[in-house]
């Protein structure tokens, strides 16, 4: 069969429907994606567990399973999945619904990043559905929260999203991660939907100001910095030199500002929310009890900075070491570097400049905050789980009749 047309809806059955079909994945993988901004949690059990079982029963594409399983960057996210998932057997206060909860959340990340590697190589116009969709998921979502905004403001006047986004800064550093996506609308599609994707991305902006989550500011300087020198420079050595020139002269301008007392009243009004303190509390707590292997994914910790009780590292980088030890850090770290050389040495795709994007942009939003990997359907998802599955699909694209149109 020929490759449909990137312009076109082309996620369409072969003959009848039947259950784990590349046609089924499609769906459920851009609902999932979509459903964040607009439904409470439990929906993602709906569309979570038939993903599972989806991939696990789908038989076209068998050729491209065993090729993921020649896939260095397949086998690093398996390993770091299933680590993470064994750290709860020696979890403190462990319990057979937590560690079956985990498990079942770890299945489901693989079970995303190979039915995203799947879809990306059986469907040349995916990466136009799944971003209609999501756009719009957002979109919805944020109208939504400003009309809330507007009828009953909230007294700390920061902007906050609905259901699992019930928290200004989730919402910030969630809906930051929809820009990558509303950027291809515009800069690949005509008509209408080119058109929604500048007003989704205004929207956007407006939406992520309100909610006054810095680390989400930075994720957007971030995004625009990455699509654009990769959008200008798709060679990895040009894309190198730039993107690192780009940075230093971000992070000096930023410095320069934050030495006025006024301005740095004004952008970190909240100082830094206790961050130093909450993060020398978990290292020092970590290196003096279990810093090889860590307390395990279901061990709690909390922290106390002045008269003030926290939970968690909020960071994701220390929230992994605390539950997998300096192991589980080096794991993801190998995970991201490996995912993240796979995307620069293919940034003539449209799919590798947005996995690229989104994987630095979590880089650094979890650099402000996090509790752990595996998780449920979240932020995670778009910038970790999906970078992998974009990854994966780049390298099924040599061997693959797909013909990824180029920008």
């Amino acid at each position: 069969m020929g490759a449909p047309s990137d312009n076109n809806l082309p996620i369409t059955g072969s003959g009848g429907f039947r259950f784990a079909s590349i046609n089924t994945i499609s769906w459920l993988l851009v609902l999932l994606l979509a459903s964040v901004f607009v439904v409470p949690m439990p929906f993602d059990a709906l569309l979570g567990l038939p993903l599972v079982a989806a991939v696990c029963m789908l038989s076209e594409g068998q050729s491209v399973r065993r090729s993921l399983l020649r896939d260095h960057v397949f086998w690093l996210g398996v390993v770091l999945v299933l680590y993470m998932a064994c750290s709860t057997f020696w979890s403190t206060g462990a319990n057979v619904r937590g560690i079956g909860q985990v498990w079942l959340r770890a299945s489901g990340d693989v079970a995303f990043f190979v039915a995203l590697a799947l879809v990306l190589s059986h469907r040349a116009g995916f990466l136009s559905v799944l971003s209609r969709i999501v756009v719009a998921g957002a979109a919805i979502g944020i109208v939504a929260a400003l009309v809330l905004y507007v009828i009953e403001p909230p007294s700390d006047g920061r902007l906050e999203g609905l259901f699992r986004l019930a928290n200004p800064g989730r919402a910030g550093r969630t809906w930051c991660v929809v820009l990558p996506f509303s950027l291809t609308l515009i800069l690949r599609e005509r008509g209408s939907w080119g058109s929604f994707g500048v007003l989704t991305t205004a929207l956007l902006l407006v939406a992520i100001l309100l909610s006054g989550t810095r680390s989400a500011w930075i994720a957007v300087v971030i995004c625009l910095l990455v699509y654009g020198v990769a959008l200008a420079q798709p060679q990895w050595r040009r894309f190198s030199l730039w993107f690192c020139a780009g940075l230093a002269l971000c992070s000096a301008a930023a410095w320069l500002v934050l030495q006025d007392p006024s301005s740095q009243a004004s952008l970190l009004p909240r100082g830094d929310s206790y961050r130093l303190g909450i993060w020398a509390a978990t290292a020092t707590d970590l290196f003096a009890s279990k810093p090889w292997y860590g307390w395990g994914q279901l061990s709690e910790h909390w922290t106390r900075v002045g008269d003030q009780n926290f939970r968690g590292a909020h960071n994701l980088y220390l929230s992994v070491m605390w539950q997998g030890g300096i192991a589980g850090l080096l794991l993801l770290f190998a995970m991201v570097a490996a995912v993240a050389l796979r995307l620069v040495g293919h940034l003539q795709h449209i799919e590798a400049r947005i996995g690229l994007t989104l994987l630095l942009m979590g880089c650094t939003v979890f650099f402000f905050s996090g509790d752990r990997l595996i998780d449920k359907v979240n932020i995670i998802y778009f910038v970790f789980w999906a970078p992998v599955g974009i990854a994966l699909a780049l390298r099924l694209q040599d061997d693959s009749h797909l013909k990824t149109p180029r920008r």
